[in-house]
């Protein structure tokens, strides 16, 4: 693996897939143990690993199939901010992890979900 100093933020860690999009992690209580390993492989090359964790997002079939107005009203009672997340709204926590500003933040887990719980 090169240096992230000769690729930027970017680099690629060959262990991902294809164009450089990381594979995904398994394992349910092994996740965070799985990112904060490959932080620890991939640290000392100047790259960080972070892992974002969408809650709903609106007009996606992230969470399966797509839900009626009264699912999403539901799920946007859920949240602290009285909001379902937007495409926009996870792009935006991947696009910060990925920026120079986030350059000491590794191994973490960054919820991107309005402050949604279960049950709420």
């Amino acid at each position: 693996m090169e240096d992230a100093g000769a690729q930027g933020r970017g680099a690629r860690d060959p262990r991902a897939g294809e164009e450089g999009v990381p594979t995904a992690l398994h394992g349910g209580r092994d996740r965070r143990v799985q990112c904060f390993t490959l932080a620890q492989q991939v640290g000392p090359h100047g790259v960080t690993a972070n892992v974002v964790v969408p809650g709903f997002v609106a007009g996606t079939e992230f969470f399966g199939e797509p839900v009626d107005e009264k699912e999403i009203a539901r799920r946007q009672a859920q949240t602290l901010v009285g909001e379902v997340g937007e495409p926009d709204d996870i792009a935006a926590a991947v696009a910060f992890l990925a920026s120079p500003e986030a350059r000491y933040i590794t191994g973490e887990f960054l919820n991107s979900n309005g402050g949604a719980m279960l049950g709420r």
